[in-house]
């Protein structure tokens, strides 16, 4: 770079000093620009070639022009004298070829200075610095005895959780309590034959409770605790990562007993592809990841180092990194059951500030009913949104109605309190969301019925919730009466106005998957026998697709036809459930009760 600016500054400072061409003009111009207006001041031909005119313009121009020949070029010239009377101060001059072709190729180089810098400058940036602040990052680095960038040594985590503080979560929580054991007291298993695990990867839904449970075991353990993000170990230069990885390990073993915490491990530790799909090479990542499994293959016995690692994508982990010697055990962290979100909702109702009517333990039990599926993160943001709630109406504490709203806004949505809804087309969402509880009220197992309403929520213009069972087991009567339920929506409507509406095309989707998987999947068909086309597996023939698609529609069909007949059995109770929407807007399960009677099963 210093040399082509080196040239560049002498090509420049000989442009200025040596003669040169200039600007090319013709004969003509030079007579009527420059002669007849008294701006020349010396005529030069060089080589017997070519016409330099010096000029006395300000900033003394100088141009050029081309002749054929030396001798018609003094023919003009004379002309031009007796004509005009005046004598032109003519040279004659010789000049060194290869001066001229330098003279072009500096005045070639000048017009390309900015473009050359420019694009000089940017290489240099994106490709030389780099490499620069490589070797200082190595330097940086070379300590092998500090621990690596990214990393958060014991204090400065927050560790003031314990596992008694942990809730939701039991079996999980057993399984790393016992980790933590083999470190504070590994003569008790070495005593048994035993050997202290390598290390326990958490692996569940987003939110419950992977990294909380890692905390808590550094509080327990009272050793050193070293935690790091998968993405840390990520950089734009070459080598970084495993380096990074070696600094982390030579770390822990330094300072053990030790607990190396690795969050998002799936940033690192994804499934390495096959060399020839990726061009025959590897990438950071990959290196990275081989440096990993290094790691963790070199522990000796008296090494008191264990691994926790967290994720979400357990599926997209690289089988080699999992196997038994490594992460000694896989420890699931599921969404809580109904204890655990009755657990959870006290420890998160604790700081809010209830209502005096309220009994904590009473609410929380039925809260965590109308919460399926949620999680720790997600119970905290129900009760946090409450509170919100409470304050934004200058409420003086939080009621069960806050409780109950914050709950439908995580589950369906935000309510749309300025959708305008034509009366016919409310009186269609009412009908649609009765279709649906009288199917459910009158069907054996349909689930429970919590409430109904046709205030618009989200993406939707009405919403009933049902109270799903706690089973792990489905019958296909099970699903059949379930698929009832989401058509009653739309045979509601066929049975009252005679129209289809778009009201029903989520219902739709969910009944479609539902037969497919009734079908095709779960083996609960009978014509297409005990047979599970799910996953990976090859194309299916064209006979066996057809015989699917057969089975999947004649099980809907018969779905929709009982539907149509126990609603049109029970029109009574749906015109009186839906016209009873249209006044008040949301019913409850003992409302309904009281509109049409206590429900034939148990609810």
């Amino acid at each position: 770079m210093l040399w082509l600016l080196g040239a560049v500054t002498l090509g420049a400072a000989a442009f200025k000093i040596l003669p040169n061409k200039k600007k090319e003009i013709s004969w003509t111009e030079f007579v009527d620009s420059y002669l007849d207006k008294d701006l020349v001041k010396e005529v030069q031909v060089v080589n017997k070639e070519w016409v330099r005119v010096l000029t006395s313009c300000p900033e003394n121009e100088v141009v050029w022009f081309g002749i054929g020949s030396l001798r018609s070029f003094e023919s003009r010239v004379s002309k031009l004298e007796e004509q005009r009377n005046i004598s032109l101060p003519i040279t004659h001059k010789s000049e060194m070829r290869l001066m001229n072709t330098l003279l072009q190729i500096f005045e070639l180089i000048l017009r390309f200075v900015p473009a050359v810098l420019l694009t000089s400058a940017l290489v240099f940036f994106f490709f030389g610095w780099p490499r620069l602040s490589t070797n200082h990052a190595f330097q940086k680095e070379s300590d092998t005895s500090a621990a690596p960038k990214g990393a958060i040594i014991g204090g400065e985590v927050d560790i003031s959780l314990n596992f008694t503080d942990i809730v939701g979560c039991d079996q999980a929580k057993i399984e790393v309590m016992e980790l933590v054991n083999f470190l504070r007291y590994p003569e008790i298993y070495t005593a048994m034959g035993a050997k202290i695990p390598r290390g326990a990867l958490l692996y569940g839904p987003p939110g419950t409770g992977k990294t909380i449970l890692a905390k808590a075991a550094a509080a327990e353990a009272n050793v050193t605790f070293i935690a790091m993000s998968g993405p840390e170990f990520k950089e734009i230069y070459i080598g970084i990562g495993p380096k990074r990885v070696r600094q982390l390990f030579l770390f822990a073993r330094k300072n053990s007993p030790s607990i190396i915490f690795i969050d998002e491990i799936d940033s690192i530790a994804k499934k390495r592809m096959k060399a020839s799909s990726v061009g025959g090479g590897s990438d950071e990542g990959e290196n990275t990841l081989n440096q990993l499994l290094i790691e963790m293959d070199g522990f000796k016995a008296k090494e008191r180092v264990i691994i926790l690692a967290a994720t979400n994508r357990l599926d997209s982990l690289d089988p080699a990194i999992m196997r038994p010697g490594r992460f000694d055990r896989l420890v699931n962290v599921p969404a809580p059951n109904q204890k655990g979100r009755t657990d959870l909702f006290e420890k998160y109702l604790k700081p809010i500030h209830l209502d005096i009517a309220i009994k904590r333990s009473e609410i929380a039990e039925e809260l965590a009913k109308l919460t399926p599926g949620f999680t720790g993160a997600a119970i905290a943001g129900v009760c946090n949104d409450a509170a919100v709630l409470a304050t934004r109406n200058n409420q003086c504490s939080v009621e069960r109605e806050n409780l109950y709203e914050a709950i439908d806004r995580a589950q369906v949505g935000m309510g749309q309190a300025q959708l305008d809804l034509s009366p016919e087309e409310l009186k269609v969402v009412a009908y649609h969301e009765a279709g649906h509880v009288v199917t459910a009220w009158f069907l054996q197992h349909a689930d429970p019925l919590v409430k109904v309403t046709i205030k618009a929520r989200g993406d939707s213009l009405g919403h009933t919730q049902f109270r799903p069972r706690s089973l792990q087991l489905h019958t296909e009567e099970q699903l059949f009466h379930r698929m009832c339920v989401l058509l009653g929506g739309r045979v509601a409507e066929q049975i009252t106005f005679g129209v289809m509406s778009t009201g029903a095309t989520s219902d739709l989707q969910v009944v479609t998957k539902l037969a497919y998987g009734t079908v095709a999947h779960l083996g609960m068909n009978k014509k297409v026998g005990p047979l599970s086309f799910g996953g990976e597996r090859k194309p299916l023939s064209e006979e066996m697709s057809k015989m699917i698609d057969a089975e999947v529609h004649k099980l809907v069909t018969r779905a929709l036809k009982t539907t149509t007949d126990l609603l049109s059995s029970h029109k009574k109770d749906l015109k009186l459930i839906a016209e009873t929407l249209l006044k008040v807007d949301t019913l409850s399960a003992g409302e309904v009760g009281e509109l049409i009677g206590p429900r034939p099963f148990l609810q």
